[in-house]
């Protein structure tokens, strides 16, 4: 896709995010991703993300006319009906810190290693 496609989908993207009455982070929560793979559809600077078609489902445009502009189907001024979730800043926080701590957990198999271990360490004694 051309620089100046990008340009145009980032347009269209951002003009249904805002129809939708969505902040970037709403959205890329909604679509499961992190606020700054909106930003960067929005910018011009990802030119076809993989999560493109959930997000035209989600913001009730159409697949072919974010990446085209050529349907009919352009977002209507009136509040769109969403099929995901919009979550307050405050349960976007809690799903935030969720996430990080999921990060620090060690893995299932590390954790198996470690029980494993303490386990041999509690029957040599």
């Amino acid at each position: 896709m051309s620089s100046s496609k990008a340009k145009q989908l980032a347009k269209r993207f951002k003009q249904a995010r805002e129809q939708a009455d969505l902040s970037q982070t709403e959205l890329a929560h909604a679509l499961g991703v992190v606020p700054q793979a909106v930003q960067h559809v929005e910018s011009g600077r990802v030119a076809k993300p993989k999560f493109l078609p959930e997000a035209a489902k989600y913001l009730g445009v159409s697949y072919d006319w974010l990446l085209s502009g050529e349907q009919k189907d352009e977002p209507s001024s009136k509040k769109t009906e969403r099929v995901g979730l919009v979550f307050s800043p405050e349960e976007v926080k809690a799903i935030d810190d969720w996430r990080r701590k999921q990060e620090e957990l060690p893995s299932r198999s590390e954790a198996i290693r470690r029980l494993i271990k303490m386990a041999l360490k509690s029957k040599a004694k």
